[in-house]
């Protein structure tokens, strides 16, 4: 006999009243995902390109591994984000204009698939996909509650502009897949 466990559902209510105990945890219509802080190649990806979007758009409105309430019910929290002002609020509620995510082989398929929908559905202006095996850097454009064409960029590609809704930022392919 094959016992399967059954997962508990957590009211909305009772996951915002819990401790802040420093673990990262996304929320999903009931169910907690608590996932461990990611590695130091991981963390690097992250600080390279929180440190090039701060350059970009001022460090107060860039904000690594925030809480973004996406719906009641839907919190999720990206890697990165450039948000349209500085928040002080525990949960972000107004669409990042650039969203990162740095693929690992434990989130990939989330950050891929789930996320991209997610994003494009509760207004995210872009999608940056970085994935450091590939070397590879995605970008997608929100075109209304959809995504345009991704562009990829490889190592390689050397200094390029790239268009987001809040401005244009030159990156250094190479350096931030380096």
């Amino acid at each position: 006999m094959t016992v399967t466990p059954e997962r508990t559902r957590l009211p909305w209510e009772q996951y915002l009243a819990l401790p802040e105990d420093g673990s990262r945890s996304e929320y999903l219509d009931g169910t907690v995902h608590v996932t461990p802080l990611a590695g130091a190649r991981h963390q690097t990806f992250v600080s390279r390109t929180a440190f090039l979007l701060a350059g970009a758009f001022g460090a107060d409105r860039v904000l690594p591994g925030h809480n973004w309430l996406l719906r009641d019910g839907l919190l999720r929290i990206p890697d990165v984000s450039v948000l349209p002002a500085p928040q002080a609020d525990t949960y972000v509620t107004v669409p990042p204009q650039v969203v990162v995510e740095v693929l690992s082989p434990t989130t990939r398929a989330t950050d891929e698939l789930t996320k991209t929908v997610e994003y494009a559905i509760y207004g995210a202006g872009s999608y940056w996909l970085i994935d450091p095996d590939a070397p590879s850097l995605t970008v997608l454009h929100r075109a209304r509650e959809a995504w345009s064409e991704p562009v990829v960029y490889e190592r390689g590609a050397g200094r390029v502009s790239i268009d987001t809704p809040a401005g244009p930022v030159d990156v250094d392919v190479d350096a931030l897949l380096s």
